[in-house]
């Protein structure tokens, strides 16, 4: 298990803000994820019908190309799982305010503090691609077999999609944190030095 560096989401400029969208996703299906606004807190209601007693629901917020998500297993309790991640992204004016409010959902004193794997994936169709399990480690560079399985994956060859880095924690409180590691603008391909930077954010227990 590794945990994230002192301060290092606050650093990063773009969880300084408000998040300006969230999502939901039943049963990990996040190439059709139901999106909604901060803002628009009259969908509430509408979208706890749609969403409440799936048996998996996925929650992320986004700070425009970042973002940070979260996963409920337990159907029993999804309509209040879905109520409070909506109002935890409304009431939240940066990244680390989220995780406050996400944790307090969970009931648990942190989150977004110990990871255990880092993922690379194509945002919006990280499912049909797959993901690349990368190793979380202090180097100060990726080794070159790792970068070789990036440059040959699927991941790599796409450039229609944002490709990002999850550093996740699997557990009872599934939750990650995704930095983006492609360029802004299309075409959208995985840069080295981005997906060290990422890596970087994290470092041994």
């Amino acid at each position: 298990m590794k945990r994230i560096k002192k301060n290092s989401l606050n650093a990063i400029e773009a969880f300084s803000i408000p998040p300006d969208k969230g999502q939901f996703a039943i049963n990990g299906d996040w190439e059709n994820p139901i999106c909604f606004l901060p803002s628009s807190v009259s969908e509430i209601d509408a979208l706890i019908d749609t969403l409440k007693g799936s048996d998996s629901i996925s929650f992320e917020a986004f700070f425009g190309t970042h973002f940070i998500g979260v996963r409920n297993n337990d159907k029993t309790s999804s309509g209040a799982f879905i109520k409070n991640c909506i109002n935890a992204v409304s009431n939240s004016e940066s990244g680390e305010g989220l995780l406050e409010q996400l944790a307090l959902v969970f009931n648990v004193p942190i989150l977004g503090q110990s990871f255990n794997f880092a993922e690379l994936g194509a945002e919006g169709i990280w499912n049909t691609l797959g993901g690349i399990k990368l190793e979380l480690s202090d180097s100060e560079s990726l080794s070159e077999p790792t970068w070789e399985c990036i440059v040959n994956s699927h991941v790599y060859k796409n450039t229609s999609h944002i490709k990002a880095i999850e550093l996740a924690c699997d557990g009872d409180y599934h939750h990650w944190i995704a930095i983006p590691v492609s360029k802004p603008d299309f075409p959208f391909k995985v840069e080295r030095k981005l997906v060290e930077v990422a890596i970087k954010l994290v470092q041994l227990r």
